[in-house]
């Protein structure tokens, strides 16, 4: 996450980010992490850092804190990232619910026209 970080706001011609580790003394779990991210010398003219979550894995909470401030990046520069393999099964989902929606109707076709056989026992 860290490295998409990176790559984004070096593609936006954004100055190196800054991490910043809080901890956390819990009595009952021991040491809890939280991380703030911050980009310094901000020519984006908005305050843009983020908090991340506190965990009891130190990468765990830099990988949060990481995923906050991309969204924030990302939203500050109107950029996207695009997964093609998520596109890819948005559409494949499309073309499964129309397949799905035409055999809705084919269903109630056989049942207004009083078809006694059920389409679940047919099969391809």
């Amino acid at each position: 996450m860290e490295e998409l970080l990176h790559k984004v706001c070096y593609g936006a011609s954004l100055p190196p980010l800054s991490y910043f580790c809080i901890e956390l003394g819990v009595h009952d779990t021991g040491v809890v992490y939280a991380f703030l991210v911050v980009l310094l010398g901000n020519p984006l003219g908005a305050d843009v850092h983020a908090k991340g979550r506190y965990s009891p894995l130190e990468m765990d909470a830099k990988k949060n804190a990481a995923y906050h401030m991309l969204q924030k990046v990302l939203n500050t520069t109107d950029q996207e990232i695009r997964d093609f393999n998520y596109l890819k099964a948005k559409m494949l989902e499309r073309a499964n619910n129309a397949l799905s929606e035409e055999v809705q109707r084919l269903e109630e076709k056989c049942r207004l026209h009083g078809y006694d056989s059920s389409l679940d026992d047919v099969s391809p």
